[in-house]
């Protein structure tokens, strides 16, 4: 039966006064207020806990975060790097490639027109 119940009960049938009724409910209420005190106390200790552990995961994830970030940094750097030699290799071919085929068309360009001039010659 419920505490409160009790007292008015025990208030109906004489057995206590309206003084001590009261009392007895004051000190109820104040005990409910208590134990709902000791509740709240455990509720925001086992928040802070949670929190805390949270906290400590997050750090964790952060820590591994960065080392995967920097990780793969490297590895991108050390990428662009060989690229970068292939790119120039590559430029350096197609350069050769084209100062070869200019000279081979000049010196083509220079032989027909010695040897149109030596047709000339032998004409005259």
């Amino acid at each position: 039966m419920d505490e409160k119940m009790r007292i008015l009960k025990l208030l109906e049938s004489g057995k206590i006064n309206a003084e001590e009724a009261t009392k007895l409910l004051e000190a109820l209420k104040e005990s409910e207020i208590s134990e709902r005190a000791v509740i709240v106390k455990k509720v925001v200790n086992r928040v802070g806990e949670t929190m805390e552990s949270m906290a400590a995961l997050m750090k964790e994830i952060s820590v591994t975060v960065v080392e995967k970030v920097k990780e793969k940094t490297k590895e991108a750097t050390e990428r662009l790097k060989e690229v970068t030699e292939e790119v120039k290799d590559e430029v350096k071919k197609e350069t050769k490639k084209k100062v070869r085929k200019r000279a081979k068309k000049k010196t083509t360009g220079k032989i027909k027109k010695v040897k149109t001039e030596v047709k000339k010659g032998k004409k005259k």
